[in-house]
């Protein structure tokens, strides 16, 4: 997976991770021996990259009942290759467009606490890993509360 990722970030012409990511990440990164709950953790980062591909205009938005097509999400990171290439695909969506999305995401995952408070399933199918994690992502998107990525809390 390091491989992978140091391929990506060459790509991109990208030579110091830590310009990248974030402390959190880079200990997970350089960490041989993460453990099982860490890891688990740490692959939700899908479905973060899945909502930053979508605020880009590179995807199109799914309901959270599932996690997202992972094996498209890095395919397309890597076929954009580059920085012009990036330029050139990407349309950002308006703030409208990804402020509505932010408050249907935070009802979304009050409606799957709400639920399980209650001993119930997620209400209409989706899935509170999913809709917690794109919850994450869409306050970091909209500046929640100013926090940094390793910080961005989620409450409903």
């Amino acid at each position: 997976a390091r491989e992978f990722v140091i391929d990506v970030l060459n790509g991109y012409g990208i030579d110091k991770l830590d310009d990248v990511m974030t402390p959190d990440e880079l200990e997970y990164f350089y960490d041989d021996q993460s453990d099982e709950r860490t890891r688990i953790n740490f692959s939700w980062h899908y479905e973060n990259l899945y909502v930053l591909e979508w605020a880009l205009g590179l995807d199109e938005w799914t309901e959270p009942i599932a996690i997202c097509d992972v094996a498209k999400s890095v395919r397309i990171l890597q076929e954009l290759e580059n920085y012009e290439n990036v330029c050139k695909e990407v349309q950002v969506r308006c703030k409208k467009e990804i402020l509505d999305k932010a408050d249907l995401v935070y009802r979304m995952d009050w409606a799957c606490v709400d639920a399980r408070i209650h001993g119930l399933t997620g209400p209409a199918h989706m899935d509170h890993g999913v809709t917690q994690a794109r919850h994450k992502t869409a306050n970091w998107l909209i500046g929640f509360e100013n926090q940094e990525w390793d910080s961005v809390d989620t409450p409903t």
